[in-house]
C-alpha cells in the first residue's frame, strides 16, 4: 500500500460513537459509516434509536466513526461538514476538497478494522484471522460507498458488508469490465475489477500477466526475482467470494444502478439486494423493512439473534456508550 502523508486532520475528526455489547460476551463488531454531511455520533444514535438493533444482537459491539470535517475557514461551505472522500463523478461542493481522500479513508478503515479484530481476538477464543471474519463493515449512502470500496480492494476476509442505501462510485467503469469479460474467466474478471479499485485506494495491485504474473521483461534480475516470489493473482484469496453482502434501497435513484448485478457479476459476491422503495428513503426505521437486515446478520453473517425472552431481559440493561 502506498504511504499516505499524515496531515493535521485528525483534530478535525469527531470521536466515534462506540456502543459496547449488552451481553458480557463480545462476538462481533459492526462498523457503520455515516452519510456525507452528517456527524458520526449523531448519525449513530439516530440509527440505534430507529432500529433498536442492540436488543436483537446483545453480543455485538457497534462503532460509528466520523469522517473528516471541513475546517471552519472554508468559504461557501458549512462549518464542520463531513465527507469520506470526494468522488470526481459527483458534483461536489467547494469545501469537499478539504475533507478526506479515498486513500486516507481506506487507511483509516484498515486501522479501525484491525483494532476491532484484535479486540475480538483478545476477548474471544479464536485467532486474529477468525476475528477478522467477525467484523462487519458498511454504511449509509456515501458512507456505504466508502466501506464498499475498501472491501472490494482489501485482502482481509471480513464477516460481511451492510449497505443501507449505499452507492457504488465509478460503477460505470466497473460495468465496462463486466461487459468486456462477460464470457471470460470469472476469476480473471474479479482480479481486473479488484485492481481497478485498488488503484483508487492506492493499494498495491495484484500481479497479473502470463501465468498470473505481470510482465517482468523490463525489470532487473533482482526486481524480477522479487516479483516472481509474490503470489500469482490466480492463487490470490479474493475475499469477495466469501463475503456476504446486503444492499437495501429506499426511495432513491441508486436502485436503478443494479449494484447487485455489478457486485455479483464482477466480484462474485454473495449479494442480497432488497428493494424497500415502498417504505421511503429511511426505510430502515420501519420494523418490517429492517427485518431483512436482521435476517441477513443472523443467517448469512452468523450473529446470534436474541429471542423474545432474551430481548426483554437485556432491554433493562444499560449499555456503555463511549
Amino acid at each position: 500500500m502506498a504511504k499516505i502523508k499524515t496531515r493535521s486532520t485528525e483534530s478535525r475528526r469527531q470521536k466515534p460513537l462506540v456502543v459496547t455489547p449488552r451481553d458480557k460476551t463480545h462476538t462481533h463488531t459492526v462498523i457503520l459509516l455515516h452519510d456525507a454531511g452528517a456527524k458520526g455520533r449523531d448519525a449513530g444514535r439516530k440509527f440505534l434509536k430507529a432500529t433498536n438493533i442492540q436488543s436483537h444482537f446483545p453480543t455485538v459491539r457497534f462503532v460509528f466513526p466520523c469522517a473528516f470535517k471541513a475546517p471552519p475557514a472554508v468559504k461557501n461551505g458549512p462549518s464542520g461538514a463531513t465527507q469520506w472522500f470526494n468522488n470526481p463523478s459527483w458534483p461536489s461542493p467547494r469545501w469537499a476538497g478539504d475533507t478526506a481522500t479515498l486513500p486516507e479513508t481506506a487507511v483509516f478503515l484498515q486501522r479501525l478494522i484491525h483494532s476491532e479484530a484484535r479486540l475480538l481476538r483478545d476477548n474471544g477464543d479464536y485467532g486474529l484471522h477468525a476475528a477478522y471474519g467477525r467484523v462487519v463493515v458498511g454504511g449509509l449512502s456515501h458512507g456505504g460507498a466508502a466501506a464498499l470500496l475498501y472491501l472490494l480492494g482489501s485482502h482481509r476476509p471480513l464477516g460481511g458488508f451492510l449497505g443501507i442505501g449505499a452507492l457504488l462510485p465509478w460503477k460505470y467503469q466497473l460495468e465496462l469490465l463486466l461487459e468486456m469479460y462477460e464470457d471470460g474467466f470469472g476469476r480473471r474478471k474479479a482480479i481486473v475489477g479488484t485492481n481497478y479499485v485498488r488503484d483508487l485506494l492506492q493499494f498495491e495491485r495484484l500481479a497479473v500477466g502470463n501465468e498470473g504474473y505481470r510482465s517482468c521483461e523490463s525489470l532487473k534480475d533482482a526486481e524480477k526475482d522479487n516479483r516472481e516470489s509474490r503470489m500469482p493473482a490466480w492463487q490470490y484469496p479474493l475475499i469477495h467470494l466469501n463475503t456476504p453482502a446486503f444492499l437495501g434501497h429506499g426511495s432513491q435513484p441508486e436502485k436503478e444502478n443494479s449494484m447487485g448485478r455489478c457486485l455479483s457479476g464482477i466480484f462474485g459476491m454473495d449479494v442480497i439486494d432488497i428493494d424497500c422503495t415502498e417504505h421511503g428513503k429511511e426505510w430502515y426505521s420501519v420494523p418490517e423493512a429492517f427485518e431483512h437486515v436482521l435476517s441477513f446478520l443472523e443467517q448469512r453473517v452468523g450473529i446470534h439473534r436474541a429471542s423474545m425472552d432474551e430481548t426483554s431481559s437485556t432491554s433493562k440493561t444499560e449499555r456503555k456508550v463511549i
